[in-house]
């Protein structure tokens, strides 16, 4: 089956930038919270450049940097604020603090007390497995999903459908952004929280629950699945052509028919891309709720 993987560049990212900077210092330390505690995949990049390295589970990293060809770094997460670090100020052993984001979600959230909710699905619900999509650390992938039958929706939970192939209970990171208007592609991310999940065995849909951040849908959402550092997420196409799917694996259906654009976002870049994978989508599906007098 198709992927949006590039096939011929199966190297972990972090290994291939790594890399290209071994001649210089190395550079270790741990982004932190507000209270000190480790921002799990956090990313830094380098300023200027499209190139950059990935945290680990604890927020940990360690990189090898060419003082002199670089301005600094810009750390960032999900959630947070990103902060500017100038090349002056890395060193062995620092602590990057990132500010949480306020995201105003405007008025729907304040009144959404007010009214009796009911619960209605945003996408298809029956989905049937059909593929399979992977990909290297440091991309996204995922679809639009809307326009909603009902207004003033509240976003309360995400399904993602996960593989048995690869590793199934490899860590992935949530996203949801509303639409830009003009241009029809993912615009602001819209949670205020870094959403690290994982399946179990595979074969599986798994809920995140998002009731408690009053995200309001308006004209719909895209979600994309992020696959994170670490856990063997890259794909080895061995000689035979044969391919070893590693990290967790997203299945792919035909329920949500042709036309229907998959979109792709590389690490290190703002840029979004979109295709239509001759009708395979992403099993991904949502839940809002709905006033009603």
């Amino acid at each position: 089956m198709r992927s949006f993987t590039k096939s011929a560049c199966t190297i972990i990212l972090l290994s291939v930038f790594s890399f290209s900077f071994t001649c210089g210092q190395t550079i270790t330390g741990r982004v932190v919270d507000a209270d000190n505690n480790g921002i799990p995949y956090a990313v830094l990049q380098l300023q200027d450049k499209t190139q950059g390295f990935f945290c680990d589970d604890k927020g940990d990293f360690s990189f090898a940097v060419n003082m002199d060809t670089v301005k600094g770094i810009t750390a960032y997460c999900t959630g947070y604020e990103k902060k500017e670090i100038s090349v002056a100020d890395l060193h062995p052993g620092m602590r990057i603090q990132l500010r949480s984001k306020s995201i105003s979600l405007g008025e729907v959230a304040i009144k959404a007390h007010k009214y009796k909710r009911k619960r209605a699905i945003l996408g298809k619900k029956h989905l049937k497995p059909f593929g399979q999509l992977y990909n290297n650390i440091g991309k996204e992938a995922g679809v639009f999903l809307g326009p909603p039958s009902h207004q003033r929706g509240l976003l309360q939970y995400v399904y993602v459908y996960i593989l048995d192939i690869g590793l199934p209970a490899a860590k992935f990171r949530i996203h949801v952004y509303d639409i830009d208007t003009v241009t029809g592609l993912p615009l602001h991310d819209i949670t205020d929280t870094n959403l690290v999940v994982n399946a179990g065995k595979g074969n599986e849909w798994l809920k995140i629950d998002l009731s408690n951040k009053y995200i309001p849908i308006h004209a719909g959402v895209f979600v994309t699945m992020e696959w994170l550092n670490g856990y063997g997420n890259n794909t080895d196409i061995q000689n035979r052509g044969a391919i070893t799917f590693q990290g967790q694996v997203w299945g792919l259906t035909r329920s949500y028919g042709y036309g229907n654009t998959t979109y792709v976002h590389s690490a290190f870049t703002e840029k979004w891309g979109g295709y239509d994978n001759a009708g395979l989508s992403p099993m991904v599906y949502c839940t809002y709720s709905y006033p009603v007098k």
